[in-house]
């Protein structure tokens, strides 16, 4: 409502009133009708009166209307003087005000007056609004769209744009229309999954456009909108394989692979390619891979990735044959002297090979393989080989024999056996001695014992003994005599030492060979666990269970049992979880609210079965309730674990002692307090590093009731070999389970598989590790630098590789690599199963198994640890007396030592010139320099020599002198 109201000039009680309404809107013609309404009012207290006309006029934007009055008007009468309707056309928005004024004018008394104000109209509403559901858009599937339409009659366009594409949706739109945004959209998206478009609504009244509208909308790129790819192509790349065999063959063929049909879609492009086949990668669109390591079916799969993400595949499968190079079984491979018709005879001039070997099947339709073996010769130490038979006897395997010749007795001959298939070649090697002859003399050159002189003045065939049976080097006892591998002999000239030595003394076994990494060489170490040779194995099987059987015991309160009130249940085996009797904790009338069993002890000891600060346990125990704790129970206390008060009664509770926080206890979840209902129960606790005492108790701790405990079980976490029960599992001693028992049967530690017997077996045979058996070689670490290594063995045992402290991996089938920091000593170390040709080396690649020479490996080991047993005036080294009681003698080794030795045993030797002096040796003195292939000593002696004399260091009369070096990096 409008109002506006003026006083008239003349009489300020005379007032001109001009009043406005709305009286209705227009939307089609978006204007509105006002009312308008003219008063002349007297407010005043008397009454007045004109009788010529007075004139009025009235003004609403712009639209007039006028007229003339005369008035007689008494006080507080008022006179209309006109009303009427004008239009008033609103804004394009529906927005309008308005402005109004009136005015009057009379000859008489009051003058004249006037009056105006504005007004605001309501808007009319115009153009219509859209909204869409769902939103965001998808392409390709329905879209509503709603107008919103302020009038029923109106009606709409709608159109969309959306990158360089637009269009028109739908014409004549009333309230609703349904959109499918089509997919050729995504095109102006090539390398998103969503985009901006937006929605314009054209409204139209009748006809005419009375407004436009636009709202944005954002569209995705449905899920199914991805990249193509047909197929996988393939092919070989190998032209030996693919003409020979026309299949794929293992560890030969090569695949050409190949991505087909691949392409954008709705303008995205391809950016990424992979292609997966045998554990290999082609990340392009094609490519080749490395040789297949795999055989049978093997699974190929490709994908294609689009500039959205959107990424498509495709499978397929290869068969590929199985393949791996000639074999020639080396365990029944013979070479023998033999006479021309086949005879085995030592003295003959041929040779019979005994020969099984086989080549790899290789069908494709037919057999596309084939074996031939080539047999070589060359006499040893010569540097070419001589062919001598080239055979293909037909088949994939051959096992017989070939006669070759002629080959003279006085010679040793080296004897090259290859076996070829269409694609490699095996070989072995193998020499063939001369014939065996009690002596040969030849001529000025020297003599041979037992066998043709080949080498040196003496060339001995079997061992040499001198002075009465004393071996002058007897290789064959390394791998049995303990004095051979401590160094102790005295019946031998030279006795090497092995580097296992330094590995504490017990539970040692005596087994297998080891080859040293000396400096300067390209070879690592080589275990021979079924070989000749000499080193130790050490069993690493440990304790790892540590129990109670209560049956086996006697009662003694306050010694083994830390409290009172505490007996064996003796003869009452209506419950024992194990054995005969348990422990009865009771609790009579008056007693204390708890009563404990410190089966570890009195709490007034340390640390109870062997547990160690910083490590953790399991303790466990089983529990029955023989008699229900209806008394008082005690309060417990806090718990070490969890932070929350936990009742001790009924429990397993651990104490721990620190200097800080003095006692903290670990508890046990309860044993139901329900009669006859065993219950195991267990408690982890994690020692503390300051601890000074830890023990167990088993509680009843109730002024009223009675409870079991029986087979209870201490062990250290996570330290049970394989096979051994879970560790809360109670074992009992008296049933046969592999267990050893020792120490006293109410703290007796369970060993799993040891001690354990071992037995090395002959050459060229598997040793078996018995079930849970652990063995381990410890190596030096100067003799495994930092860097990459691979151990390979035969056999089903499992084993593993790491330096000494650290922690140890998981056991793993053969081969493992390992990576080592050359931190420290280095354990070899096998499990159950069977071990043999045992090889340790440097790289990732494992090689094949050589056994060494005997006497590479006596040299290998003189390098460490060099030892002269002498016999009476047996001379070691020469040099020139002093008279001060100093000799000096230089002494030359059979070897070069790995590192400067020191001199450890110098025993019953003598300084002599075998004339007019024999000088008990009392020791050397720093005078002495040591070097890595002599040394020149200073030999200090008792007696006075002839200054400037010859002399000898040699042992004494009496024999048995002994003078050690030792080279061993520690």
């Amino acid at each position: 409502m409008g109002y506006a109201a003026g006083n008239f000039s003349g009489r300020s009680n005379f007032q001109l009133q001009l009043s406005t309404s709305l009286a209705s809107q227009n939307i089609a013609g978006n204007y509105s009708t006002v009312n308008w309404s003219l008063t002349l009012y007297n407010s005043g207290s008397r009454s007045y009166r004109y009788d010529v006309d007075s004139s009025w006029s009235v003004n609403i934007e712009g639209q007039t209307a006028s007229g003339s009055y005369s008035y007689d008007l008494s006080a507080g009468q008022s006179k209309s003087l006109g009303s009427g309707q004008f239009n008033i056309g609103h804004n394009s928005d529906g927005t309008r005000s308005y402005s109004f004024s009136a005015s009057s004018s009379s000859p008489g008394t009051i003058g004249s007056a006037s009056c105006s104000s504005s007004e605001g109209l309501p808007t009319i509403a115009r153009a219509s609004n859209s909204t869409f559901s769902p939103s965001p858009m998808v392409a390709n599937s329905p879209v509503t769209i709603y107008t919103n339409p302020a009038s029923s009659s109106f009606t709409h366009t709608v159109t969309y744009s959306f990158g360089s594409q637009s269009g028109t949706i739908a014409s004549g739109v009333g309230s609703s229309t349904s959109w499918t945004p089509p997919l050729g959209l995504l095109n102006e998206i090539p390398n998103a999954m969503s985009g901006a478009g937006a929605l314009t609504t054209n409204t139209y009244s009748g006809g005419s456009l009375i407004g436009t509208t636009a709202v944005g909308f954002t569209l995705n790129v449905p899920s199914s909108v991805v990249p193509s790819i047909s197929s996988i192509s393939r092919s070989e790349n190998v032209a030996a394989v693919n003409s020979v065999v026309g299949a794929y063959v293992q560890q030969l063929s090569k695949l050409n692979l190949g991505i087909v049909g691949s392409a954008g879609i709705y303008g995205s492009t391809i950016v990424s390619y992979k292609i997966t086949v045998d554990g290999q990668t082609i990340n392009s669109i094609s490519g080749t891979t490395a040789a297949l390591s795999g055989s049978g079916t093997l699974s190929m799969a490709a994908s294609v990735t689009d500039s959205r993400g959107q990424s498509a595949s495709t499978t397929s499968s290869i068969a590929v044959l199985p393949y791996i190079a000639p074999t020639i079984d080396a365990t029944t491979l013979t070479l023998q002297r033999a006479y021309v018709d086949g005879t085995i005879r030592d003295d003959g001039t041929y040779i019979k090979i005994t020969l099984n070997t086989a080549v790899q099947s290789l069908v494709n339709g037919t057999q596309k393989n084939s074996l031939t073996y080539r047999i070589s010769t060359r006499a040893r130490g010569a540097s070419v080989y001589t062919n001598i038979a080239t055979v293909t006897p037909g088949g994939i395997t051959f096992a017989g024999s070939r006669l070759i010749g002629t080959y003279g007795v006085a010679k040793s001959w080296e004897v090259l056996i290859e076996v070829i298939d269409v694609f490699s070649t095996s070989s072995i090697t193998r020499t063939v001695a001369t014939s065996t002859i009690f002596m040969h003399w030849d001529g000025a050159i020297g003599m041979g014992v037992g066998k043709y002189r080949e080498n040196g003045m003496l060339d001995v065939a079997g061992q040499a003994y001198q002075n009465n049976g004393q071996a002058i080097l007897d290789v064959g006892s390394f791998a049995s005599d303990a004095d051979a591998m401590a160094g102790t002999s005295t019946t031998k000239l030279v006795t090497p030492r092995s580097l296992a030595a330094r590995v504490p003394a017990q539970n040692k076994i005596i087994n297998g060979a080891f080859r040293t990494n000396q400096r300067g060489t390209t070879s690592n170490a080589v275990i021979l666990p079924e070989g000749f040779g000499f080193d130790r194995w050490q069993v690493t099987s440990k304790y790892a269970n540590q129990v109670m059987n209560p049956s086996n015991e006697g009662a003694t309160p306050g010694l083994d049992y830390g409290g009172t009130n505490c007996t064996l249940d003796v003869g009452d085996t209506t419950w024992a979880a194990y054995g005969t009797k348990s422990v009865n904790l009771y609790s009579p009338t008056g007693t204390d609210s708890y009563v404990d069993f410190g089966f570890v002890g009195n709490n007034g000891g340390t640390f109870r079965h062997g547990m160690t600060p910083g490590r953790t346990y399991v303790i466990s125990a089983t529990g029955n309730v023989k008699s229900a704790m209806t008394g008082t129970s005690h309060t417990g206390e806090i718990d070490a674990n969890t932070g929350v008060l936990l009742p001790r009664e009924r429990a397993i509770v651990v104490h721990t002692n620190t200097p800080a926080g003095g006692y903290q206890m670990y508890h046990s979840p309860q044993v139901p307090n329900t009669i006859n209902t065993p219950t195991r129960v267990s408690v982890e606790v994690t020692v503390p590093l300051t601890a000074t005492q830890a023990f167990v108790r088993l509680y009843l701790g109730n002024t009223a009731g009675q409870i079991r405990w029986d087979a209870i079980r201490v062990v250290e976490k996570n330290t049970s070999p394989a096979g051994a029960p879970a560790e809360t599992t109670y074992v009992d001693p008296s049933v046969t389970s592999g267990v050893s028992w020792a120490g006293a049967t109410h703290a007796s530690y369970s060993y799993w598989g040891s001690p354990a017997t071992y037995t090395s077996s002959p050459q060229g045979q598997l040793v078996t590790l018995p079930t849970n058996l652990q063995i381990c070689q410890k190596i030096e670490r100067a003799n495994m630098p930092a860097g990459t290594y691979t151990a390979s063995w035969s056999g089903t045992g499992k084993g593993r590789v790491y330096v000494v402290g650290a922690t140890a991996p998981v056991f793993s089938s053969s081969p493992v690599t390992v990576a080592l920091n050359g931190s420290g000593d280095v354990c070899v170390e096998f499990t159950s199963g069977t071990v043999g040709n045992v090889k340790l080396e440097a790289g990732i690649t494992a090689t094949p198994f050589e056994l060494p020479e005997i006497g590479q490996e006596l040299c290998a080991c003189l390098r460490y640890y060099w030892q002269a047993n002498l016999q009476a005036y047996v001379s070691l080294g020469v040099g020139l007396s002093q008279s001060a009681g100093t000799s000096l003698i230089s002494v030359t080794y059979p070897v070069t030592m790995r590192t400067t030795p020191v001199i450890v045993k110098l025993v019953n030797l003598i300084i002599t010139d075998r004339s007019t002096y024999d000088l008990t040796v009392t020791g050397g003195t720093g005078y002495s320099r040591m070097g890595l292939q002599s040394c020149y000593l200073s030999i200090l002696h008792a007696g006075t020599a002839t200054a400037y004399r010859p002399a000898l260091l040699a042992a004494n009369i009496g024999g048995n002198g002994v003078f050690a070096l030792d080279a061993e990096i520690l």
